[in-house]
């Protein structure tokens, strides 16, 4: 068994949204489409119960139903790497 001495290793700070800020793109995007949250889910094959978790931040969105999502939406779902400091 391997023991860490010293200094525990830092978190890598947060970069990006989070779960409630993607909560919100995704209820900003439904609703510049003109769509209901049924019609979103249906689109999905989902329920109108899950879009309405998901935009409440009541549960988190995995990547795989972020794409679902934006396939729905006819939008584009980006993640991006990039260097430190915007470099």
């Amino acid at each position: 068994m391997h023991i860490l001495q010293g200094k525990a290793p830092e978190s890598p700070p947060e970069c990006g949204p989070t779960p409630s800020e993607i909560a919100a793109m995704v209820r900003l995007n439904r609703e510049k489409a003109g769509l209901t949250q049924h019609q979103l889910a249906t689109r999905m094959g989902s329920t109108q119960s899950i879009v309405a978790r998901w935009e409440s931040g009541e549960h988190e969105i995995t990547m795989a139903n972020l794409t679902r999502i934006a396939y729905a939406l006819g939008v584009v779902f980006v993640v991006r790497f990039g260097a430190k400091g915007g470099k």
